[in-house]
């Protein structure tokens, strides 16, 4: 089992499309208006668990059981934007045979702007 690194800041790019978002509208069941009109610009607001959904992609990739996350939505995520997950692995502490990983994200438009940032605490599946 490939183990995080300590330190290590892992990346993902990623633009969530329409389709994606009215997917995420109808299995979520959140049909706010302002994920279902388009905007002045025709563009569609993400859900913002849609664009949780990316830095979450460490936890999937490395098999981690997240027991505890934190969002901070810090703006508005568009269809057609591209969202950059930057992850880093800031501990990992042995707790009764398990490693507790703390993990810190945030998450960026192309132009620098911060949309989400928050923390994950995670144990391996399988240890």
């Amino acid at each position: 089992m490939e183990v995080l690194e300590v330190g290590k800041t892992y990346t993902k790019t990623r633009v969530f499309t329409l389709e994606e978002n009215d997917d995420f509208t109808k299995l979520s069941q959140y049909v706010g208006k302002h994920h279902t009109v388009p905007n002045e610009d025709d563009e569609y607001m993400n859900q913002g668990l849609l664009t949780a959904t990316l830095p979450t992609w460490l936890g999937g990739e490395y098999n981690i059981i997240m027991y505890r996350m934190e969002f901070n939505f810090r703006r508005p995520v568009y269809t057609g934007d591209a969202i950059t997950a930057a992850i880093t692995v800031d501990s990992a502490e042995k707790k009764k045979g398990r490693t507790h990983y703390h993990i810190s994200f945030e998450c960026t438009k192309e132009d620098g702007t911060v949309v989400l940032d928050g923390i994950f605490l995670g144990v391996p599946f399988e240890e």
